[in-house]
C-alpha cells in the first residue's frame, strides 16, 4: 500500500515526528491512520502539518488515508481556529470528488464553524 510517500519540503525534526512519518509511509493502514491523527493533534508546526495533509490527499493512493487527511483538515480548523487558503481551496475542489466529496463537505462545515482563513 502506498501512503503519503512525499513529505513536505522540510526535513523532519525530532524522533517523535520521524516515527510518525515512518508509520504514515508504512504498509500498516491502522498505524498510518493513528500516525496521521497524532500529527494532527500534536504537531507544533501547523503550517508543515497542513502541507503534509495536502500532500497526503494529492499523492496518497489509499482511499481511507486520503479521506482521513481531509477529515484532519477539518480538525485543524476546529483546533486552531485558522486554516490556510490553499487548504480551503482544496476542500472546495474536493466537493465534486466521488470518493472524497462528502468528507470534504464535512471538513468545510468545520472550517465555516470554527476557523478564519489565512
Amino acid at each position: 500500500m502506498e501512503t503519503c510517500d512525499d513529505v513536505p519540503g522540510e526535513q523532519p525534526h525530532g524522533s517523535w515526528r520521524i516515527r510518525m512519518l515512518e508509520q504514515l509511509r508504512g504498509p500498516d493502514l491502522l498505524l498510518a491512520s493513528n500516525a496521521l491523527l497524532s500529527l494532527t493533534y500534536h504537531e507544533d508546526d501547523r503550517d508543515w502539518l497542513q502541507t503534509l495533509l495536502i500532500d497526503c490527499v494529492a499523492r496518497g493512493s489509499d482511499r481511507q488515508l486520503r479521506a482521513l487527511s481531509v477529515t484532519c483538515m477539518g480538525h485543524v480548523a476546529r483546533l486552531d481556529g485558522v486554516i490556510r487558503d490553499d487548504v480551503l481551496q482544496l476542500l472546495r475542489d474536493l466537493r465534486s470528488d466521488p470518493d472524497l466529496g462528502g468528507t470534504a463537505e464535512d471538513a468545510l462545515d468545520d472550517v465555516t464553524s470554527f476557523a478564519d482563513r489565512r
